[in-house]
């Protein structure tokens, strides 16, 4: 039984010991930077947290790619571009940003049920017996009212970013270095493959180039 209450305490501690939130509270920010990183997968508000972390502990290049990616998955959510722009990074507005109040309607839970809406007014001014004028003029106003959110949505989801986490060179296709690039560099992924365990980024000013993948990784 004593051992049992022990391996338990143990287990506890351990738990404890592990949890990034209370090392980052305890004003140990680089110790749990891993930790969240690893517990990150695909939830944006943890890339942002490790940002955070990252920034907290002075590291401007993991901060940047935390952040980024936080961005790349919740491209509507403006926290995370907030953020970098805070660490001094020039982020372009996204067009969830440029949409402003008109984007709203068609974001999230409001979008689907408005959506759904439209769907249900125009299918029954197509094949309903009475009031189809009715029902077409209210399908093609929530239309209205949802695309410049829906088509935010698109457009920004379209966009994959990334930062460079350590001083670096853009490399061309032969390898030979083009520009030296500074760690937190904000970088956008165009959707080509890349070779060799390189990958293909953009620059801010449109130059394309090639990065070893861990320049990029967090």
């Amino acid at each position: 039984m004593i051992r049992v209450l022990a391996l338990l305490g143990l287990l506890l501690g351990t738990g404890v010991a592990e949890d990034p939130y209370q090392t980052w509270a305890q004003g140990r920010p680089a110790e749990a930077l891993p930790i969240l990183i690893a517990q990150a997968g695909d939830h944006w508000d943890r890339w942002q947290d490790a940002g955070l972390a990252a920034a907290a502990a002075g590291d401007q290049g993991r901060a940047v790619a935390c952040l980024a990616r936080a961005m790349t998955l919740a491209p509507e959510e403006a926290d995370p571009r907030r953020a970098l722009r805070a660490l001094g990074v020039e982020c372009p507005p996204s067009w969830h940003e440029r949409a402003g109040p008109l984007g709203l309607p068609g974001r999230g839970w409001s979008g689907v049920v408005l959506l759904a809406l439209a769907g249900l007014a125009l299918g029954w001014a197509a094949v309903g017996r009475r009031h189809r004028r009715s029902a077409g003029f209210l399908g093609a106003a929530l239309v209205v009212v949802i695309l410049p959110g829906q088509l935010a949505g698109v457009v920004d989801g379209q966009h994959h970013w990334a930062a460079t986490v350590r001083p670096t060179h853009l490399l061309d296709h032969a390898g030979v270095p083009l520009a030296p690039l500074a760690a937190g560099t904000l970088l956008r992924l165009p959707d080509r493959a890349g070779w060799s365990g390189r990958v293909v980024v953009a620059l801010p000013d449109g130059r394309e180039g090639f990065l070893a993948a861990a320049d990029v990784n967090p």
